[in-house]
């Protein structure tokens, strides 16, 4: 499972929390490092079009949002060519 880190707003307050997410076999996301346990099925969520190296997001039903800097294709990418 591929695990990515960004900042997690919770769609009620503007303050960020900063966790993980995993999408599991089943086609769902995991959030973790919030109070309790957070999931949503992957085909519920809105996953913003890449836009060259600006911040990636995913928006959930509830309002929340999923924010990273971290770029999987391009760090994929720059783990192969320093081999």
């Amino acid at each position: 499972m591929t695990e990515l880190s960004g900042k997690y707003y919770d769609g009620v307050t503007s303050e960020p929390t900063n966790v993980t997410i995993q999408l599991d076999e089943q086609g769902v996301l995991h959030v973790h490092g919030l109070h309790g346990p957070v999931s949503h099925p992957l085909a519920s969520a809105v996953i913003a079009p890449r836009l060259g190296n600006t911040t990636r997001s995913i928006t959930f039903p509830d309002g929340a949002k999923w924010e990273t800097e971290e770029h999987p294709a391009r760090a994929e990418h720059e783990g192969r060519s320093a081999k």
